[in-house]
């Protein structure tokens, strides 16, 4: 399963992405809310998440600045801005940052679905990467791939026998 977090400072923001996504099903687990952005970078040091849906505007640290904080450390957590704020400004420097997208809020069941699917494709296709030819890790991996995916089914090898 895949670790999922809401930075919002509105609860009834992210009880409503609670309700929208069936998240098991899909693959993740919910396993953090923040309702500022220190608590965020604290949430996130702690829970190591794989997706965060965060919110612009947050008490203490604005969300775009956690993002810039979070990208330092790690670029490959997939991070999506959630704002009613539609300022292209906002946007830009959420690029910049390297966030997945930009959602308006509201978000629709449909579009908060499609962005979850999504990104769940990109975390799997990164699962299943194997490590770079000739690499100490690469002959690690292939002698123990099999127990590998016994315990990270989302590595996609079906029938992995051990």
């Amino acid at each position: 399963m895949y670790k999922v977090c809401f930075v919002d400072d509105e609860i009834i923001n992210y009880q409503l992405f609670e309700k929208l996504v069936p998240w098991e099903e899909k693959g993740f687990q919910i396993v953090g809310t923040a309702a500022d952005g220190q608590e965020a970078l604290q949430m996130y040091e702690r829970l190591q998440p794989d997706l965060i849906f965060m919110d612009i505007q947050l008490p203490l640290l604005d969300g775009l600045e956690c993002v810039r904080c979070i990208r330092e450390e790690n670029q490959d957590v997939q991070i999506v801005i959630v704002s009613a704020y539609s300022d292209f400004s906002y946007a830009q420097k959420a690029i910049r940052y390297g966030v997945q997208d930009f959602l308006l809020k509201p978000v629709s069941r449909m579009m908060l679905n499609q962005q979850v699917d999504k990104i769940k494709k990109t975390l799997d296709s990164r699962c299943r990467q194997e490590p770079p030819p000739g690499s100490v890790f690469q002959s690690v991996y292939r002698r123990n791939e099999s127990d590998i995916c016994l315990y990270f089914p989302e590595c996609g090898r079906k029938n992995a026998s051990v």
